[in-house]
């Protein structure tokens, strides 16, 4: 959907509609319900890209509410789990363009705690820790702590050199664990195709 379209918004809203009607005649449909919280976060998104955070952090929210009830159905669900990840990167995005430390912080632990074998969900989990540990005047080291975890954990799933971010990890510079991750992540090399 272009961005600048003038009827993206009531295009979007119209798949969504459709998506409820369809969840709604059969709900029994696993497929349907994991497919409507995707239109409500598509829909989020485009919010969300118009600056419009409020309304999309509500939408963010909504879509990970229909997603979670999905997969309380369905627990193994890869598309369920896969959506509701995506869903919580996205609310914690809108929660540090509002600048709220705590939501970012919750929001980046119930993202840890998502099954994933993907290495960099770990990165964006110690991103959002980080963007939180210092606000206002005030820290919350135990969260820079938080963050070397999830790095430890990006690297257990095989992070590679060239995924490493080339920046936002400022807040772990002068750490001799942030120092030796970024020496062990860097030898490695991507799995050959």
């Amino acid at each position: 959907v272009n961005r600048k379209d003038p009827a993206a918004e009531a295009a979007l809203r119209a798949a969504l509609a459709a998506r409820e009607r369809a969840a709604r005649e059969f709900p029994d449909v696993l497929e349907f319900r994991v497919r409507l919280g995707g239109s409500t976060h598509n829909l989020g998104r485009w919010l969300h890209n118009q600056n419009r955070t409020d309304e999309a952090l509500a939408t963010f929210q909504q879509a990970k509410a229909i997603t979670g009830a999905a997969l309380e159905r369905a627990p193994q669900s890869g598309m369920a789990l896969d959506f509701f990840g995506k869903h919580l990167e996205m609310i914690g995005y809108c929660h540090s363009i509002k600048q709220d430390p705590a939501g970012l912080a919750a929001t980046a632990r119930e993202l840890a705690a998502v099954p994933s074998k993907d290495p960099t969900r770990p990165l964006r989990v110690a991103d959002f820790l980080l963007r939180s540990w210092h606000f206002d005047g005030k820290t919350n080291p135990a969260l820079l702590d938080e963050a070397m975890v999830q790095l430890g954990v990006a690297e257990q799933r095989g992070l590679t050199a060239r995924q490493l971010p080339t920046k936002g990890f400022e807040a772990l510079e002068g750490r001799d664990d942030y120092a030796q991750w970024r020496e062990r992540v860097g030898r490695v090399a991507p799995p050959a195709k």
